[in-house]
């Protein structure tokens, strides 16, 4: 491997070990209560029937218990006067494994023992030929 490979594995790392969660976006998801129904404020403009909308409709339909007749969800909305924020919108980095990258050469001319059972790999001339006769 050239030295430049090298150091631009070794950056490579740094910048993934050095990396930080962030907010997106600061009481994205809040609470407006009124007399006669619940709102669910999302501060994202998000299309209709798009994955993401989907999903975040059905996650906190499963984690706030509101019965669905008396819940709006209302996208694009900001937070007004009687609003109770409930969720952050937040990056959050990625548990990542730093396994280190072995790199073994083989040398012409020389032995190489690949990753078998001793009984099983012979590189003896006698050995072999006790076995096979």
């Amino acid at each position: 491997m050239t030295e430049e490979k090298k150091l631009i594995k070794e950056l490579d790392l740094k910048i993934l070990k050095n990396l930080k969660d962030f907010f997106i976006i600061r009481n994205a998801i809040s609470l407006s209560v009124n007399d006669h129904h619940t709102d669910i404020l999302v501060r994202m403009n998000i299309p209709e029937n798009s994955f993401l909308r989907n999903l975040v409709e059905k996650k906190l339909s499963q984690i706030i218990p509101l019965e669905l007749d008396k819940a709006n969800f209302v996208w694009g909305e900001s937070n007004g006067p009687n609003t109770i924020p409930i969720y952050d919108l937040i990056l959050k980095k990625a548990d990542i494994n730093f396994t280190p990258v072995i790199e073994k050469s083989i040398n012409l001319f020389e032995p190489y023992t690949p990753m078998k059972p001793a009984k099983m790999a012979f590189y003896d001339l006698n050995k072999i030929t006790e076995v096979l006769i």
